[in-house]
């Protein structure tokens, strides 16, 4: 095979880590296309209102098991490979969306999709922590969670408008040409960020998983030595469950009850679809401009300054929550929008830059599996709870309860602020 040159310039830690991010960015337009249109579409596909939970939790709970999983398999060895496969997986699982007839189908093309995140995932952020230190992770991690949030933002804006305007099969097959965009990407311009190549050896495997496993029940361990962590991981979950795996799979069928299929917003009338993905495409588009200078500033301080932004985040989140759920007019939504994009930045930012600071310092990476996998415990469980819990207390109420989920989460962590953040600073 010929050797592909690349340009010195894209070698650099800007470029990489950019590149990283629109690899993955690219890579989730299906997933978001079917979040923002299905909840509206779902009876052309055959799916009841109540499926629409699992249909929306079924990734999230295979990478449950499957996060540490990969996490003691990737270990030292090369990156780039697991980001080929996760790449492939997310190209063949969003055109099957587009075939899908029926829920036993569509289910199984979201497993593919959840086994797809977790190389995405996973590979991308152990690909940044490769390349930085503490005096500079919070600001790649923040740029890194920006396109993460830009991914989430167009794929919510094509499944709206392009659904709306398209059919939900053709816009299915076009979010899988931005996938196929950031496989070519990847092999082009993305470099390894570790050369030792992974053989798929049982004999060398299986003693490699084992001993990976070991560590990770080290470190579980270590969580009882270590409130902080038991914290990120409590929050980090909490806001999964509530931010991301109810508001994010229930907004459009929210809209839709509340202001009918036909949504006017100033002159114009649209689908609710289009609604809730411009909607949705503006929080994260939001969350991702903002994302950066939130790391950066959490770089510049003690530890924390971290805590303090999480904290904050969880406040302004849980306010944003009650404007969606009781606004009476769509000016209203849109600015508890707005606020759960400020609050939203603020929490992934900040946790994710103080688990990698974890990782590093214990020369620990299972802490990024530990860290995925709670947060897809809160996610998973998020839609499942909130589509099952929708017949009985209906979409003001699931929403008052992640509000009071978010407020509860803030008090405790300002109770315990004093013994578990006092004189912490990085690198310590």
């Amino acid at each position: 095979m010929v050797p592909i040159k690349m340009h010195e310039k894209f070698k650099t830690i800007n470029w990489q880590v950019n590149l990283i991010g629109l690899v993955m960015c690219l890579s989730l337009f299906g997933d978001l296309a079917l979040f923002a249109s299905l909840p509206v579409y779902h009876l052309q596909l055959g799916i009841s209102v109540v499926s629409l939970g699992l249909v929306f939790s079924i990734h999230r709970l295979i990478r449950i098991p499957g996060n540490p999983i990969y996490a003691a398999v990737m270990g030292n060895h090369s990156r780039k490979p697991f980001f080929y496969l996760g790449v492939l997986f997310a190209i063949l699982s969003t055109a099957g969306y587009g075939v899908s007839d029926g829920l036993a189908q569509l289910i199984f093309f979201r497993i593919l999709w959840g086994l797809a995140w977790i190389l995405i995932y996973l590979t991308s952020m152990a690909m940044v922590v490769d390349q930085t230190s503490q005096k500079n992770r919070g600001r790649w991690m923040g740029t890194l969670n920006a396109w993460y949030l830009t991914g989430i933002a167009g794929g919510s804006f094509a499944g709206g408008f392009l659904v709306d305007l398209l059919g939900f099969r053709i816009s299915m097959f076009l979010c899988a040409a931005f996938s196929l965009l950031a496989l070519l990407i990847l092999h082009r311009l993305v470099i390894d960020t570790k050369q030792e190549r992974f053989r798929f050896d049982a004999d060398v495997m299986l003693p490699e998983i084992k001993h990976q496993f070991v560590g990770i029940i080290k470190s579980l361990g270590k969580i009882k030595q270590n409130g902080r962590i038991v914290l990120i991981l409590i929050v980090y979950l909490i806001y999964q469950f509530a931010g991301e795996g109810v508001a994010l799979s229930m907004l459009a069928y929210s809209l839709m009850e509340r202001f009918g299929s036909s949504i006017s917003v100033g002159w114009w009338v649209m689908g609710a679809a289009t609604v809730s993905g411009l909607f949705l495409a503006f929080r994260y588009s939001f969350s991702a401009l903002i994302s950066p200078k939130i790391g950066s500033l959490s770089d510049n301080r003690a530890d924390g300054n971290r805590f303090t932004t999480t904290v904050a985040g969880l406040l302004i989140g849980a306010i944003s929550f009650l404007l969606m759920a009781y606004g009476n007019q769509i000016g209203w939504v849109l600015f508890g929008i707005l606020l759960n994009a400020i609050g939203g930045a603020a929490m992934l930012v900040s946790l994710s830059a103080m688990i990698g600071d974890v990782s590093t310092h214990d020369m620990d990476t299972n802490w990024l599996g530990i860290y995925a996998t709670a947060g897809d415990i809160g996610s998973s469980f998020g839609p499942l709870s909130g589509y099952l819990l929708l017949p009985i207390l209906g979409v003001p109420s699931v929403f008052l309860l992640c509000s009071i989920l978010f407020l509860t989460c803030g008090i405790v962590l300002i109770v315990f602020q004093k013994n578990l953040f006092k004189k912490v600073k990085l690198g310590d």
